[in-house]
C-alpha cells in the first residue's frame, strides 16, 4: 500500500557534515595609509612641446603630411557620407529657402 503522508514520500538524507568549502574567508588585513610617491620628474625636467618651426629639418615633410591627413580626413568622411546618401539612398539635395519680403 502507498503512503498517504507527504513526509513519508521524501527520501531521508544523511546529516551533512560541515565542509571547509563553505567557511567564510578570513577578513582582509587592515589598510595602512601610504603617502604618494615623489614625482619622477619635477617641473624643470618636463620637456616642452616643439612648435613646427622648432622641428628639425628632416621631420618637417612628415609633419606636413600628418597635418594634412588630420585636417582632410574628417572632410573626406563627411563628404563621402553625404554623397552616399544622395547617390545610393536617393535623398534629395537640401535647399535653403529664400525669405520673401
Amino acid at each position: 500500500m502507498l503512503p498517504t503522508n507527504p513526509a513519508q514520500l521524501k527520501p531521508k538524507l544523511p546529516a551533512q557534515k560541515p565542509n571547509h568549502h563553505h567557511q567564510k574567508p578570513p577578513p582582509p588585513p587592515p589598510y595602512k595609509h601610504r603617502p604618494f610617491p615623489p614625482p619622477a620628474a619635477g617641473p624643470d625636467h618636463i620637456p616642452k612641446p616643439l612648435t613646427p618651426s622648432d622641428l628639425p629639418e628632416r621631420y618637417r615633410p612628415a609633419y606636413r603630411k600628418v597635418r594634412t591627413v588630420v585636417v582632410m580626413l574628417p572632410i573626406a568622411i563627411v563628404t563621402s557620407y553625404v554623397l552616399y546618401q544622395r547617390v545610393v539612398l536617393g535623398e534629395e539635395r537640401k535647399v535653403l529657402v529664400k525669405k520673401e519680403d
